[in-house]
Protein backbone atom coordinates (compact mmCIF):
# COMPACT_ATOMS: atom_id res chain seq x y z
CA UNK A 1 0.00 0.00 0.00
CA UNK A 2 1.43 3.46 -1.14
CA UNK A 3 0.96 6.14 1.40
CA UNK A 4 0.64 9.53 -0.09
CA UNK A 5 4.06 11.95 0.68
CA UNK A 6 1.95 14.55 2.30
CA UNK A 7 0.66 11.92 4.90
CA UNK A 8 4.60 11.02 6.04
CA UNK A 9 5.03 14.90 4.98
CA UNK A 10 1.91 15.86 8.07
CA UNK A 11 3.37 12.65 10.49
CA UNK A 12 7.15 13.44 10.56
CA UNK A 13 6.08 17.39 11.18
CA UNK A 14 4.26 16.11 14.51
CA UNK A 15 6.86 13.52 15.17
CA UNK A 16 9.68 16.35 15.36
CA UNK A 17 7.01 18.60 17.15
CA UNK A 18 5.77 16.16 19.87
CA UNK A 19 7.86 13.45 19.80
CA UNK A 20 4.59 11.16 18.63
CA UNK A 21 1.91 10.93 16.02
CA UNK A 22 -1.64 10.53 16.48
CA UNK A 23 -4.87 10.35 14.83
CA UNK A 24 -4.74 14.16 15.40
CA UNK A 25 -2.55 14.77 13.24
CA UNK A 26 -2.79 11.77 10.86
CA UNK A 27 -7.04 10.85 10.23
CA UNK A 28 -5.51 7.52 8.38
CA UNK A 29 -3.73 5.96 11.57
CA UNK A 30 -7.08 5.03 12.98
CA UNK A 31 -6.67 2.03 10.62
CA UNK A 32 -4.10 -0.24 11.51
CA UNK A 33 -2.58 -1.94 8.87
CA UNK A 34 -2.17 2.24 7.68
CA UNK A 35 -0.43 2.85 10.88
CA UNK A 36 2.56 0.31 10.51
CA UNK A 37 3.27 1.24 6.92
CA UNK A 38 3.35 4.79 8.22
CA UNK A 39 6.00 3.58 10.85
CA UNK A 40 8.23 2.00 8.11
CA UNK A 41 8.36 4.19 6.07
CA UNK A 42 9.58 7.19 8.88
CA UNK A 43 12.10 4.93 10.26
CA UNK A 44 13.54 3.93 6.63
CA UNK A 45 13.62 8.19 6.50
CA UNK A 46 15.12 8.74 9.33
CA UNK A 47 17.37 6.14 9.34
CA UNK A 48 18.62 6.84 5.48
CA UNK A 49 19.14 10.60 6.49
CA UNK A 50 21.43 9.29 9.66
CA UNK A 51 18.99 9.98 12.53
CA UNK A 52 19.19 6.75 14.87
CA UNK A 53 16.14 7.71 16.45
CA UNK A 54 13.86 4.47 17.05
CA UNK A 55 10.11 4.56 16.09
CA UNK A 56 7.53 2.44 17.50
CA UNK A 57 3.91 2.13 16.34
CA UNK A 58 1.17 0.61 18.79
CA UNK A 59 -2.60 0.09 19.21
CA UNK A 60 -3.84 0.49 22.82
CA UNK A 61 -6.91 -0.40 24.03
CA UNK A 62 -8.86 2.00 26.24
CA UNK A 63 -12.33 1.97 27.96
CA UNK A 64 -15.29 1.66 26.43
CA UNK A 65 -13.58 -0.81 23.54
CA UNK A 66 -12.19 1.91 22.11
CA UNK A 67 -8.99 1.07 20.54
CA UNK A 68 -6.54 4.09 19.36
CA UNK A 69 -3.00 4.07 17.54
CA UNK A 70 0.25 5.81 18.07
CA UNK A 71 3.41 6.14 17.02
CA UNK A 72 6.13 7.51 19.05
CA UNK A 73 10.33 8.01 19.67
CA UNK A 74 11.22 6.08 21.98
CA UNK A 75 14.21 8.51 22.55
CA UNK A 76 11.61 11.05 23.62
CA UNK A 77 8.73 8.56 25.07
CA UNK A 78 10.80 5.56 26.63
CA UNK A 79 8.16 3.02 27.77
CA UNK A 80 4.94 1.47 26.26
CA UNK A 81 3.19 2.63 29.55
CA UNK A 82 3.85 5.80 29.29
CA UNK A 83 2.77 5.92 25.17
CA UNK A 84 -0.11 4.69 26.41
CA UNK A 85 -0.62 7.29 28.76
CA UNK A 86 0.42 10.13 26.47
CA UNK A 87 -2.44 8.68 23.97
CA UNK A 88 -5.23 8.18 26.47
CA UNK A 89 -4.00 12.04 28.01
CA UNK A 90 -4.27 13.55 23.63
CA UNK A 91 -7.44 11.63 22.66
CA UNK A 92 -9.27 12.59 26.12
CA UNK A 93 -9.63 8.73 26.29
CA UNK A 94 -9.62 6.76 29.83
CA UNK A 95 -7.72 3.54 30.45
CA UNK A 96 -9.58 0.88 31.31
CA UNK A 97 -9.12 -0.45 34.75
CA UNK A 98 -8.51 -4.11 35.65
CA UNK A 99 -11.41 -6.05 37.67
CA UNK A 100 -10.14 -9.03 39.65
CA UNK A 101 -12.78 -12.10 41.08
CA UNK A 102 -12.62 -14.03 44.03
CA UNK A 103 -10.97 -16.81 41.49
CA UNK A 104 -8.41 -14.40 40.65
CA UNK A 105 -6.59 -14.13 44.08
CA UNK A 106 -7.41 -18.09 44.65
CA UNK A 107 -3.61 -20.01 44.34
CA UNK A 108 -4.02 -23.76 43.29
Amino acid sequence: MAIATTVIAAAKAALEKNGYVTELDVPELKDRDVLHEIEEQLSTNEHDAGNLDYLYAESFDYAGGRIANIIWDMDQIPTRHEAMLTLGKVLDLSIPTVTMGAADNVEY
